[in-house]
């Protein structure tokens, strides 16, 4: 099994950590991993070193060795991005795939299983309009359309007629160009069609 920070966020879900990075819990706030039940999941997940079940050498592959594993299927599980595996196979554009329910162990619920609590946890990063900005107005305005379901399919899928366009359903689809460019160069990708541009520039003046 290709072990790593998701894995460990799955463990610590089953011994009852969320997705906030501090825990909250008897009137204090600690970093998570100083939570028992974050002590619980690393052990846990120690075990499952030492018993083989994580990969020992993962942490140390290359993108191209990643990918070579991926292809052979050398693996008995696989926790990530499924585009990252589908591309390592190379069958990203050959596979239709779609999203299933696991089955909830007993006596939770998927409230309590989820990885994501819409992200109200504080991250790493941060949108700010400064105080002495001669345009406030405008900054609201791009955030705003940045924020809305228009900016988020630029950012995520590009322009549409272009790298997507929509299904019979109303979904965004890949188009031919787009699945190309990603195969060939996905730093090109982002930065000439804008397709996963997550980290757009923001106003410099």
């Amino acid at each position: 099994m290709a072990g790593n920070q998701f894995v460990k966020n799955i463990l610590a879900r089953t011994y009852g950590a969320n997705n906030n990075f501090f825990d909250f819990s008897d009137g204090k706030v600690k970093a998570v991993f100083q939570a028992d039940y974050y002590k619980e999941a690393l052990k846990t997940y120690n075990q499952m070193y030492l018993e083989g079940l994580i990969n020992p050498e993962q942490y140390t592959y290359k993108e191209d060795q990643k990918k070579g594993i991926y292809a052979s299927q050398d693996l008995a599980a696989y926790n990530g991005y499924y585009w990252d595996l589908l591309s390592g196979m190379n069958i990203f554009d050959k596979v239709i795939y779609k999203t299933i329910d696991y089955p909830m162990p007993e006596g939770r619920t998927s409230d309590q299983m989820k990885i994501h609590d819409d992200y109200y946890g504080i991250g790493n990063t941060g949108v700010f309009v400064t105080k002495d900005t001669k345009y406030p107005d405008r900054c609201i305005k791009y955030i705003t359309y940045m924020m809305g379901l228009d900016g988020q399919l630029l950012q995520r899928y590009g322009k549409e007629g272009v790298t997507w366009e929509k299904d019979e359903q109303g979904r965004p689809k890949s188009t031919e160009l787009k699945t190309q460019v990603e195969k060939e160069d996905f730093a090109k990708l982002q930065r000439e069609y804008g397709v996963y541009n997550y980290n757009f520039s923001w106003f410099t003046s």
